[in-house]
C-alpha cells in the first residue's frame, strides 16, 4: 500500500535525517585530486553514502524524489509565488541525476559512460547484490575513473537532496505548506 502524500513526507523527512546523522560522522570529500595517494576509507564513504543516497533517484522506492517532490505539492495550502514552478524545476532535475554526467569515460571496449553508471556499477557489481555485468564492468574500469565517478556522483545527489528538504522546510517555516 503506498504512503499518503502526508506520511511520504514525514518517511523524507525522517531519512533525510538518518543520512544527515551518517554524513556529520563520515563526511563525503569535498574533492578529487588526481595523482595523490586517496585514503581507501574515502572510497568506503562514498559507497556508503551511495547506498543510501540511491533510493532518491533510483527504482520505484517510495522516497524516490520525484514521488516526494509530488507529495510535496500536496501538502501546499497557501501557494507562494512561483511554488509549484520550483517544485516542478526541481522534478525535472531529480529525473536528470540518474543520467546526469559531467565527464565521459571511454574503457577499451565498452561503451562510454557517465558517473551513474559507472557509481550504480561498483555498487551493484561489487557491494550490494551480485550483478555478473556490472562486477565484470568494474574489472576493467580504472580505480581512479571509480573513484572520481563516486566523488562526482554522490556529491550531485547529496546536493539536490539538501536541496529538496530545503524547499520542504521553507514551505513549512513560512506556512505553505503543512505536514501533520
Amino acid at each position: 500500500m503506498p504512503p499518503t502524500p502526508n506520511d511520504r513526507v514525514r518517511m523524507f523527512v525522517s531519512s533525510v535525517a538518518d543520512y544527515e546523522a551518517m554524513s556529520d560522522i563520515f563526511p563525503l570529500s569535498a574533492s578529487f585530486v588526481i595523482g595523490v595517494t586517496r585514503d581507501p576509507a574515502d572510497y568506503w564513504r562514498h559507497v556508503m553514502h551511495l547506498a543510501l543516497l540511491r533510493k532518491y533517484f533510483y527504482g520505484a522506492d517510495h522516497l524516490h524524489l520525484a514521488k516526494v517532490i509530488d507529495s510535496m505539492v500536496e501538502l501546499i495550502v497557501e501557494e507562494q509565488p512561483n511554488q509549484r514552478d520550483h517544485f516542478a524545476a526541481l522534478r525535472e532535475g531529480v529525473g536528470d541525476l540518474a543520467k546526469r554526467t559531467h565527464t565521459i569515460y571511454n574503457v577499451d571496449g565498452e561503451a562510454p559512460r557517465g558517473e551513474a553508471g559507472i557509481a550504480i556499477d561498483d555498487l551493484y557489481g561489487r557491494h550490494l547484490h551480485g550483478d555478473y555485468d556490472r562486477w565484470a564492468r568494474t574489472q576493467s574500469t580504472p580505480a581512479v575513473f571509480t573513484e572520481m565517478a563516486l566523488t562526482s556522483w554522490c556529491g550531485d545527489a547529496q546536493r539536490t537532496l539538501r536541496l529538496v528538504s530545503q524547499s520542504l522546510d521553507l514551505g513549512l517555516e513560512e506556512g505553505s505548506m503543512i505536514l501533520e
